[in-house]
């Protein structure tokens, strides 16, 4: 069968994560029909972030104590560690799943996944709920105070037609997420475009709602059971009634099939619900000798069958594919072009990122209204975003400008007109006073429409900051190659900007370029054998009058160049000259400084960094007992850099062989910091043999 495909074509990628295993369908839609491309998977030997840390992580690190014992109390955000530059042992798992994607250039359309089982937990609710805001219900009812303040969470609901819900909460990062955006940095310049993240249950259940039409009163059972994920998902007129677990030792297929046999009859009798009556599968065992095992040994009128999504085409060549609603798989086997391995047992073994696939192409079908992709992602992947009173604001702006524009250009045709008139009559005529109170009538209209005129400049308010902000930053990356700005973020005092690039003197500059500029962190890092410099900024608004005036006349005004005197006298531009000093190396000169600096500055908030680095340039040539006066400084003040000072700390008792101390201060950074990223530089470090007591 053959079709012309249109010219304008949408494509999508279901990605789905089971353990160590990855597998990936792509979805096309041309012409109204949806067509299966590619279906793959890959094992990883490792997980995807293991060896990335045992690699690129110093094998030094550091603890303390204050007065014999730490004190850990008050610990922040602590820099990402130094990687070790010689060791080029790749991570095969990171490389594997990495080369696996670049394959299919997922640039090219959009992205689901599945988040992990074991960060999910599902609560079903009743109309109850309903009697005031239900988010609002949920959240108290699911969450902790904290869990809510620290807004580390995703939380979504199904309302079903008969007043019940279940309840989704996603608690922690995800995962999948973060590998893809990972990929997305080191293999395309063009961001990924993410459209849903998605429990596995739903998935499935999303197939079942699209697919099949069970009677109303009949109990229908999908049984999944892949590496990791293997689970039995019940539901009634698609409203989802629960979940079971199954759990199964290794065995051959014959053995495990019985045992699954066993687990769901189990199960059934447990609930008390007739669970057989339509029973589903997909992942593995959906062979022909899988669904024959099943149908004999379970007593039902009801469907007993592998998974199928008939309404979707699978590719055959650039334009044919196979109908499989209307073939069957004899059909599918035996047809000329097509791919030997895609039939309906493929199309239930990658039912769940198919399922991903399809509803990111037809999302208007019957799916679940489901979605977990965090707010953040969604909202910094729109174009162009303007809440609904800036839409009222610029309504305005377009009413007064235009309006005024026309109006002000009628006004003073007139008024040049009645008063060429006026001068004529008031020579011929004294006693015509009607022309004259018409004059005296539009000058005031054209008073009141120059008012309305400086309201608007009063409304544009301080977009002209930010014209001369964004403009300055863009022309900074033009200069420095290789060099990206990641965040932006701005409060009423201060813009703080985190960026990356390869080259650290870019750093100084991109300092420079607003008002008191201030590097608050630098953190080096490498991808593949590229180094990267992660860093962060601060900065003062630039002068709204400069900016005003930059942006009505559009003509550029250079900041006003800084003397070496100048920058040496000020206290913050001191500081980043001794920084400088410090990130090439000169840990020597850096000490003499950051010292002298410490003694004329003592008060300045600065100082607390400079007693930091002060600590890490001694550790850095050796002088452990230096470094270590320093860091318990760090302790005794808190602030952002404690968490810092703990893992130097750490790294000198290792570096002068007080293994107790060392073990002792990695496992308070764990307990008391858990999802840190430096926890688990922590648990890489204690997993060594040489900090085994």
């Amino acid at each position: 069968m053959k079709i012309e495909f249109g010219k304008n074509k949408k494509k999508a990628f279901g990605i789905f994560q089971d353990g160590l295993k990855y597998q990936l369908a792509e979805l096309e839609l041309s012409n109204d029909t949806i067509i299966i491309k590619n279906l793959e998977e890959i094992v990883l030997p490792s997980p995807y972030y293991e060896n990335n840390l045992t690699e690129n992580i110093e094998t030094e690190n550091f603890d303390l104590d204050v007065d014999g014992e730490l004190n850990m109390s008050d610990i922040g955000n602590l820099d990402s560690p130094e990687f070790d530059e010689n060791n080029q042992e790749q991570n095969i798992g990171r490389d594997l799943l990495r080369h696996f994607l670049e394959k299919y250039n997922l640039a090219s359309g959009q992205i689901s996944s599945n988040c992990e089982d074991e960060s999910i937990s599902y609560f079903q609710f009743n109309s109850e709920y309903f009697k005031r805001p239900l988010l609002s219900k949920l959240k108290k009812e699911l969450l902790t105070k904290a869990e809510i303040k620290s807004k580390d969470y995703q939380l979504e609901y199904i309302l079903n037609a008969d007043q019940s819900g279940l309840a989704v909460v996603h608690r922690g990062p995800f995962e999948l997420l973060n590998i893809l955006q990972d990929i997305n940095t080191i293999s395309s310049k063009t961001k990924f475009f993410y459209s849903q993240i998605q429990t596995n249950e739903i998935a499935l259940m999303d197939i079942v709602k699209n697919c099949y039409d069970f009677p109303e009163d009949e109990y229908v059972t999908l049984v999944y059971f892949g590496i990791e994920y293997k689970v039995g998902i019940v539901f009634k007129n698609n409203v989802f009634i629960k979940t079971f677990n199954i759990i199964v030792p290794p065995a051959d297929p014959e053995t495990l099939r019985n045992i699954i046999y066993s687990k769901i009859i189990l199960e059934q009798d447990n609930s008390n619900i007739q669970i057989t009556q339509n029973l589903l599968f997909a992942g593995k065992f959906v062979s022909d000798e899988d669904i024959e095992f099943f149908q004999k040994s379970i007593d039902s009128n009801g469907v007993i069958d592998r998974i199928n999504i008939p309404v979707l085409s699978i590719q055959k060549d650039d334009q044919d594919f196979i109908d499989l609603e209307n073939s069957s798989d004899e059909d599918l086997q035996s047809s000329e072009n097509v791919k030997p391995d895609t039939n309906n047992i493929d199309i239930a073994k990658y039912a769940i990122p198919i399922a991903l696939a399809w509803k990111s192409l037809q999302p208007k079908k019957k799916f679940l209204d489901f979605n977990l992709l965090p707010a953040t992602i969604v909202e910094n992947q729109k174009y162009f975003k303007i809440s609904w009173h800036g839409f009222l604001i610029l309504a305005a702006i377009f009413y007064f400008a235009f309006s005024g524009t026309v109006r002000n250009l009628q006004i003073k045709q007139e008024v040049l007109q009645y008063s060429r008139l006026n001068y004529r009559l008031e020579n011929e005529l004294t006693s015509n006073r009607a022309l004259v109170a018409k004059l005296k009538k539009l000058k005031e209209e054209l008073n009141v429409l120059e008012s309305n005129m400086q309201k608007i400049t009063s409304i544009v308010g301080n977009r002209n900051q930010w014209t001369y902000i964004l403009k300055t930053l863009s022309e900074a990356l033009h200069e420095n190659p290789l060099s990206w700005i990641t965040s932006l973020n701005a409060t009423d005092k201060e813009i703080n900007i985190d960026g990356m690039t390869t080259n650290k003197r870019s750093i100084i500059s991109f300092a420079n370029l607003l008002p008191n500029g201030k590097i608050i962190n630098i953190n080096k890092a490498k991808i593949i054998d590229q180094t990267i410099w992660n860093f962060s900024l601060s900065f003062d608004y630039p002068d709204k009058s400069l900016t005003d005036k930059y942006f009505l006349e559009s003509i550029p005004i250079p900041p006003k160049p800084a003397t070496k005197e100048d920058f040496i006298e000020d206290k913050a531009g001191l500081y980043q000259e001794i920084l400088t000093i410090y990130l090439k190396g000169n840990y020597d000169e850096a000490i003499e400084k950051f010292n002298d600096y410490i003694i004329k500055h003592p008060e300045f908030e600065l100082s607390y960094n400079a007693h930091y680095f002060l600590g890490e340039s001694h550790y850095m040539i050796g002088n452990y007992a230096k470094a270590l006066a320093e860091f318990k400084y760090i302790f005794k003040q808190g602030g952002n850099k404690i968490t810092d000072a703990m893992m130097m700390a750490g790294n000198v008792f290792s570096k002068t062989n007080q293994k107790e101390k060392a073990i002792k201060t990695y496992k308070e950074l764990i307990e008391k910091y858990p999802r840190h990223h430096l926890s688990k530089v922590a648990r890489y470090k204690l997993a060594q043999d040489k900090y085994k007591l």
